[in-house]
C-alpha cells in the first residue's frame, strides 16, 4: 500500500467517526459506536506500527501516555466500557505523528482537506436533518427546541473545529463552487453553533479568529468587509432559529437563577477540581498518589461521591483521578513536547499560506490546551480532526523550513530534521 492510500486513511477516519454518531442518531440501541472504535483503532494501528520508527521521534510521549494508561487500567481491573473509553481517547490522539509524517506539501494535505470537509458537509446536513425531525432528546431538557441526535456537548465541538480548518480548506480546494461552498457551511455551521447555547463551542472559534486576526493584522482592513457581510448574513438568518435559540437561552437560564447568578456547570467543575486534587494529593496511600484509581470511571468514585451520576468532566482531572501523578506528567509533558518541536522548526511565515499553515497549528494548538480545562478527549471525531491538523500543519512548517534551509545551505542538518520514510515521499 503507498502513501498515498495512507494519507487516505487518514482523511478518512474523522469520516468513519461522524458517520457512526449519525447512525447512532437514528438507532439508539446500535452497536455502532463500539464497531467504529475497533475499526478505527485498527487502522490507526496499522498506520502507526507502518511508520512506527518515525512517529516516536516526532513525540514520543503520546505513546507512552497510551500504554501507561492502558497498564493502569489492567491493574485497576478496568472493565469493558473503560478499555472502550481508552480506545476512543487514544485512536485519535495517535493521529498527532501520523499527520506529521505523511503530510510534509499541499497535495499530500488535500485528502485530509477533503476528509474534514465530508466530516463538516455531514455535521451540517445532518443537525439540520435532526432539528427539522425533533430527533434526540434536548441537552437541556425539556421537549424539542435543539434536538440534534447524539451530537450533545463535546460531539458538537466537531463544528467548531471544522469552522477553524476552513482557512486551511481554502488552500487545497479548487473550483469556483467549492471556494463558495466553504463559506456557506462555516455559517450554517456556526449558526448550529450558535442555537447550541454551548460557550465552549463559539470560545473555540473565537480562539481560532483572534490567532488569524493577530497573523493578518496588516489585512484586517482589507477583510473587514467580509466579516461584516457574514454577521449580516447571520441576523438576517435570525428567524430561521430564533424560536430554537429563545429557547436555549430560556432554558440555560433556570440554571442561572437556581444557582443565584452562578452557573452550576462551572461551579461543579470547579468543585470537581478542588476535590480531586485535594484526594489525589493528600491520599494516605502512595500507590493512589502516584499511579490513581477509577481510570475512566469517575462517577461515585470522587468526592465521596457527592456528585451522584456525574462523571468527572475536566480532562486534566480525568487523567489525575485515574493515573496519579505519573500520568498527569506524561500528559502535560505531550503539549510540551509538541510546543518544542514547533519551536526547534522555528518556522517564520512569509506568504499568505505560510501563514494560514502557521495561524492553523497555533488555533489547534491553543484550542487543544483549552480543552484540557473544560472537557472533551473522549470524544473522538473532533479530536481526531484535531490530532491530524495539528500534525499536518507542523509537518508541512518543518519540510518547508528543511527546503529554505538546504537552499541557503545544503550542508546544515537542522536539529529538527530526520529521514524521511521513503514511503511517505
Amino acid at each position: 500500500m503507498t502513501a498515498s492510500k495512507d494519507r487516505f486513511i487518514l482523511g478518512m477516519l474523522p469520516v468513519i467517526s461522524i458517520l457512526a454518531e449519525i447512525v447512532k442518531s437514528f438507532f439508539e440501541e446500535s452497536k455502532v459506536m463500539a464497531l467504529k472504535n475497533y475499526l478505527c483503532l485498527a487502522l490507526v494501528l496499522y498506520l502507526t506500527i507502518r511508520y512506527f520508527k518515525y512517529c516516536i521521534k516526532v513525540n514520543l510521549s503520546i505513546y507512552l501516555l497510551g500504554l501507561y494508561l492502558l497498564v493502569c487500567l489492567i491493574f485497576q481491573n478496568g472493565n469493558l466500557e473503560t478499555f472502550n473509553t481508552w480506545i476512543a481517547v487514544f485512536e485519535s490522539k495517535w493521529l498527532f505523528p501520523l499527520g506529521f509524517i505523511l503530510v510534509f506539501n499541499l497535495d499530500q494535505l488535500k485528502p485530509i482537506n477533503k476528509g474534514v470537509l465530508l466530516t463538516g458537509l455531514l455535521f451540517a446536513i445532518f443537525l439540520l436533518i435532526f432539528l427539522a425531525f425533533n430527533i434526540g432528546e434536548n441537552q437541556y431538557g425539556g421537549v424539542g427546541g435543539f434536538t440534534v441526535g447524539s451530537f450533545k456537548f463535546t460531539r458538537i465541538y466537531t463544528g467548531s473545529y471544522v469552522i477553524m480548518c476552513l482557512p486551511l480548506l481554502f488552500l487545497t480546494v479548487s473550483g469556483k463552487w467549492m471556494k463558495k461552498l466553504l463559506p456557506v457551511l462555516g455559517l450554517i455551521i456556526f449558526i448550529i453553533l450558535v442555537m447550541s447555547t454551548r460557550r465552549t463551542s463559539i470560545l473555540l472559534v473565537i480562539i481560532g479568529m483572534a490567532v488569524f486576526a493577530l497573523s493578518f493584522l496588516k489585512l484586517l482592513p482589507s477583510y473587514l468587509p467580509k466579516v461584516i457581510v457574514f454577521l449580516c448574513l447571520v441576523a438576517v438568518c435570525f428567524p430561521l432559529y430564533k424560536d430554537i435559540l429563545l429557547d436555549q437561552l430560556n432554558k440555560r437560564s433556570h440554571v442561572f437563577i437556581e444557582q443565584k447568578g452562578f452557573d452550576l456547570e462551572s461551579e461543579t467543575r470547579y468543585e470537581e477540581t478542588l476535590a480531586v486534587w485535594n484526594e489525589r494529593l493528600r491520599h494516605y496511600d502512595l500507590k493512589v498518589i502516584f499511579f490513581g484509581n477509577h481510570l475512566f470511571d469517575s462517577i461515585g468514585n470522587y468526592d465521596q461521591g457527592i456528585h451522584r451520576e456525574r462523571p468527572l468532566h475536566l480532562d486534566i482531572n480525568v487523567i489525575l483521578h485515574g493515573s496519579g501523578l505519573i500520568g498527569l506528567v506524561i500528559f502535560i509533558f505531550f503539549f510540551a513536547e509538541v510546543l518544542v518541536l514547533f519551536l526547534k522548526i522555528g518556522f517564520q511565515p512569509e506568504t499568505t499560506t505560510d501563514r494560514i499553515i502557521w495561524s492553523t497549528f497555533l488555533t489547534f494548538y491553543l484550542a487543544m490546551l483549552f480543552l484540557i480545562f473544560s472537557g472533551g478527549m473522549t470524544t473522538v471525531t473532533h479530536n481526531m480532526i484535531g490530532s491530524i491538523i495539528l500534525g499536518a500543519t507542523l509537518g508541512l512548517m518543518s519540510s518547508q523550513r528543511k527546503l529554505t534551509d538546504n537552499q541557503n545551505n545544503p550542508k546544515i542538518l537542522k536539529p529538527f530534521s530526520f529521514d524521511w520514510p521513503k514511503r511517505a515521499t
